[in-house]
């Protein structure tokens, strides 16, 4: 079975971790994560940490489920992904905390055991290059939304003083270069960020067949391991066209494969 120690985690609202306390991670007890801005956390969040504590793992699955209907946050997805580790379900572990990647991309903390776990399954590194991780600092719509905005501060910066017939004031001038530079930032990250939502993970526990057709009876054209991303290029019923990192291309069923925004 696979070894790797990843404590479990409260609720974070920023990723800058003033302090933290960490107890040994066995079977007496439980690693928490300690951090200097906590919100309060809903009933079964909180019950969720309790059955993780008494070895409960199927109720903590269960409680943490439901702490994620009421509101998903990176916390509640990584200590999903440590309760399945432990219930040795490693594919859905690695689903839970490269969700948890995605929801909290500057969190240190959450992307070392995302390393830790890749390494455990002989897959590739999968430190992201910095311009990928600025690019989830906001959703896609808050990019869309920053576009925009900076496009109207540029076009408006621009006609008023056009037709008032002056020169644009320093005010204005310093407005519009900060509108220009963040509306270069936004768009390319718009993009990343627009590409990124059609990955996903190989969620089997054991390496699973990549079939030439959306059926069990196709004939392979590949194997997908357990853990690795694959990028989305159609769907049909349950099944998903993908192609993975290790370039095998074809259908993986839903049951082996799980996109990391619902489609």
């Amino acid at each position: 079975m696979i070894s790797i120690r990843l404590p479990m985690a409260r609720d974070l609202i920023s990723t800058s971790i003033a302090w933290r306390i960490r107890l040994l991670f066995g079977p007496l007890s439980l690693v928490l994560l300690l951090c200097s801005t906590i919100r309060a956390s809903e009933p079964a969040f909180d019950e969720g940490l309790q059955h993780y504590q008494d070895g409960s793992y199927a109720d903590s699955i269960d409680s943490f489920m439901e702490a994620n209907a009421q509101q998903e946050t990176p916390a509640s997805r990584h200590n999903l992904a440590i309760t399945y580790f432990q219930l040795g379900q490693i594919g859905e572990a690695a689903w839970q905390i490269e969700r948890a990647v995605r929801l909290a991309p500057l969190n240190r903390e959450f992307r070392y055991k995302l390393e830790a776990l890749r390494t455990q399954l002989s897959l590739p590194s999968a430190t992201p290059q910095w311009y990928a991780v600025g690019a989830l600092i906001f959703s896609f719509a808050g990019w869309v939304v920053l576009a925009t905005c900076c496009f109207w501060i540029i076009l408006g910066t621009t006609l008023v003083h056009r037709a008032a017939g002056s020169e644009i004031g320093i005010f204005s001038k310093l407005a519009r270069s900060l509108a220009i530079i963040l509306l270069i930032l936004a768009l390319p990250a718009s993009l990343l960020h627009y590409r990124a939502r059609d990955t996903g993970i190989v969620i089997a526990n054991e390496a699973v067949t990549v079939r030439a057709a959306p059926a069990q009876a196709a004939p392979e054209t590949g194997t997908a391991r357990t853990g690795e991303r694959a990028q989305v290029l159609d769907r049909y019923k349950e099944y998903y066209q993908v192609e993975t990192e290790g370039q095998a291309k074809g259908w993986l069923h839903q049951d082996e494969f799980r996109p990391l925004i619902a489609q």
